[in-house]
């Protein structure tokens, strides 16, 4: 079984909000889980890299396709891989862990003390370690980003708490005033060098995407979709997925913007509830983590899945159960 995202509520701030041309029902937490998943035999499944992407079975301190940041059945918090061959492997433990993110060519880690970027071929060693400087103590960091040109997005947030910020090679952190100020899921991806994805819950409750124009400072809700609780974006900023507590959706930003809602690409069962996801590059592979809730509010089944496009639409390529007890967070290394 497998513990979801923790999620964050503050108090209700009415915000005037206007539709950048860039680009729910009621936010409730989800019900968490108390023991790990247990993982039998993995089943066979179609790979989502091509033949000439993949490079064999990860072991630790190679890269994977998917990195998960998890606590082990023994609690011990960590990196998982999992490989092109669907199968995991545990990299690295990571006990002052926090949150994980995207990085240029890997993954970024925070702690209590920084941010750790760890590269893709070694996975089990920073290579850059930046001491993060704000001008008062913050909370956790719950979420990071860090964009291609190396600048770092993150959200620091407990029970009563959250900042968005963003930092450059330096480390010093800037406090985005114009953030959201309550968010179902505590989430942050650059779609770009200046624009930040996020998600914004209004005075109904309502849970929407939102950019974040760290040039203008405003704050632009995306009208498409609501009731959205996780998402995730492509390496290249043009392609974003979101679930919401019945589907997946998947669509370009400018499809977002533009309106109405896409078909989505899969329907959540009953119970079935997405906590993390992770896109590759082009946004043509999406990963989900996802479980089943059970009559005591426990999640199990926790399972991870695969989508590619396919044609016009999007196929289910890998489906496997996890190793791993309490997951953060996810990335595509694709």
């Amino acid at each position: 079984m497998l513990e979801s995202r923790t999620r964050v509520g503050l108090g209700v701030a009415a915000v005037a909000l206007v539709l950048a041309a860039s680009g729910c029902a009621a936010g409730q937490a989800p019900p968490t889980a108390n023991s790990p998943a247990t993982n039998g035999p993995l089943p066979t499944q179609t790979s989502l890299i091509s033949p000439s992407a993949a490079t064999g079975t990860a072991t630790p301190g190679d890269g994977g396709v998917v990195v998960v940041l998890a606590d082990g059945p023994d609690g011990v918090r960590g990196l998982w891989a999992l490989d092109g061959n669907s199968e995991w492997r545990s990299i690295t433990s990571t006990p002052t862990a926090t949150a994980l993110g995207r990085a240029a060519n890997g993954v970024a880690i925070a702690t209590a003390n920084g941010l750790e970027i760890r590269p893709s071929a070694n996975l089990a060693t920073a290579t850059t370690i930046t001491s993060l400087k704000w001008t008062s103590a913050p909370p956790p960091i719950v979420a990071v980003d860090v964009s291609r040109a190396g600048r770092i997005s993150l959200i620091a947030a407990d029970d009563t708490t959250m900042r968005y910020g963003t930092a450059g090679a330096d480390g010093h952190v800037t406090v985005l005033d114009h953030a959201p100020t309550q968010s179902f899921t505590p989430l942050v991806e650059w779609l770009g060098d200046d624009s930040l994805l996020v998600l914004s819950t209004d005075e109904q409750q309502v849970s929407r995407l939102a950019v974040v124009d760290t040039r203008t400072l405003k704050l632009n809700v995306v009208q498409a979709l609501s009731s959205v609780r996780v998402f995730a974006a492509s390496g290249d900023g043009q392609v974003v997925a979101a679930a919401t507590a019945t589907g997946i959706y998947v669509a370009s930003v400018a499809t977002l913007a533009a309106g109405p809602a896409p078909a989505p690409i899969a329907t959540l069962a009953e119970g079935e509830v997405v906590w993390a996801m992770g896109m590759d590059e082009a946004g043509s592979r999406l990963f989900v983590l996802s479980g089943q809730v059970g009559s005591d509010g426990i999640v199990g089944a926790a399972r991870e899945l695969g989508y590619v496009t396919q044609g016009s639409g999007w196929r289910k390529a890998v489906d496997i159960a996890v190793p791993f007890g309490h997951g953060l967070d996810q990335v595509c290394l694709l």
